[in-house]
């Protein structure tokens, strides 16, 4: 008696790990096919690596005696879901950095999320290293960074806007004169107001470079009707990035350097991101080694864990990435920083 309750227990899970896998094919290949921008199968694609993991213990599952009814099934089914994993996530080896040309003009940049004002102690002590040339900081209170001989020091440029708006800080801080600066103007409806902003720097030899700091909210979970699970609304935040991607386009048109810095809210794996990086280097995917996941929450075991890559550095293709690299240590944020180092040419 037991053994006939333990041999319908194991078909009952063959039979649900092979719809599981059915519908991971079946899903992987509407991914690729027919990527969405809202709903819920958005939804499924920021996250679509994290739909693999079940697979892992169906594996021993399908190879035990006891699995030979289901055996066929299963193998062919797993071989289907690796092979599409291979092909959406391959892996990343070390990645070959660009080659560095002496005479050419090279400059480092960092971008980070300090998350709601930040921790002053925290950001201070790593201004005061002077991590990169050029920084850029979102969500930060920045107001005593005015006051702070020694980051004035190391960073007498500056550019930065919403000082009594922690969530809509952005700070831009640089060792190269900044000539011009200003917030992009906002079309209605797209914004509570503008988070992005411009700045034009200086870099000596008659060179500028036209940067901008941006940090667009992210999508909306769920709306009215939809209290727990919704439906995952894009549509404010892909406008908002269009609106980004606007304001950079007359620049590459007219061939000028172009660097982007910011917690974009989107992953590499939505439409969105395609609209935003169309004709822009993404540092980190070019020459970044490993994941490169930049943002993250908190598990069960209360450590914290980046598992989505959503802030970015993106250059135009006259100003080449030689380097990326994310920093996870933490310091009180949910954000790791991310740092490049590229060529003007």
């Amino acid at each position: 008696m037991l053994s006939t309750l333990r041999r319908a227990l194991f078909n009952i899970i063959s039979v649900l790990s092979l719809i599981y896998l059915v519908l991971l094919v079946v899903l992987s290949v509407i991914h690729i096919l027919s990527p969405q921008r809202s709903g819920l199968l958005a939804l499924t694609q920021v996250f679509a690596p994290y739909l693999f993991i079940p697979v892992l213990p169906i594996v021993p599952m399908a190879l035990i005696r006891r699995a030979r009814r289901f055996r066929v099934a299963l193998v062919t089914a797993l071989a289907l879901c690796a092979i599409l994993f291979l092909v959406r996530f391959p892996p990343r080896l070390i990645a070959a950095p660009n080659q560095e040309h002496v005479g050419e003009m090279h400059l480092s940049a960092m971008a980070w999320n300090v998350l709601v004002g930040g921790r002053h102690e925290a950001v201070r002590s790593l201004l005061v290293t002077r991590p990169a040339d050029i920084v850029a900081l979102e969500e930060i209170s920045w107001d005593w960074i005015d006051s702070d001989k020694e980051i004035t020091r190391l960073y007498p440029y500056r550019s930065c806007i919403y000082r009594d708006d922690p969530i809509g800080g952005l700070c831009l801080l640089s060792v190269y004169p900044i000539v011009e600066d200003g917030i992009v103007d906002a079309p209605p409806g797209i914004w509570d107001k503008p988070r992005v902003m411009w700045a034009r720097l200086d870099l000596g030899e008659g060179r500028t470079l036209h940067v901008v700091v941006a940090h667009p909210p992210p999508p909306y979970i769920a709306r009215a009707g939809f209290p727990m699970v919704g439906p995952y609304d894009t549509s404010k935040r892909d406008a908002r990035i269009a609106h980004i991607r606007a304001s950079i386009e007359p620049y590459l048109q007219r061939g000028e350097p172009v660097l982007v810095l910011g917690d974009f809210n989107v992953t590499e794996r939505e439409v969105a991101y395609t609209d935003l990086t169309q004709g822009l280097l993404d540092a980190y995917r070019l020459t970044g080694d490993g994941i490169g996941h930049t943002w993250g929450s908190r598990g069960l075991l209360g450590r914290w864990v980046p598992v989505l890559r959503i802030d970015y550095l993106l250059s135009s293709p006259d100003v080449i990435p030689l380097a990326a690299s994310v920093d996870c240590t933490e310091r009180g944020s949910d954000h790791c920083i991310v740092y490049g180092r590229f060529e003007i040419r």
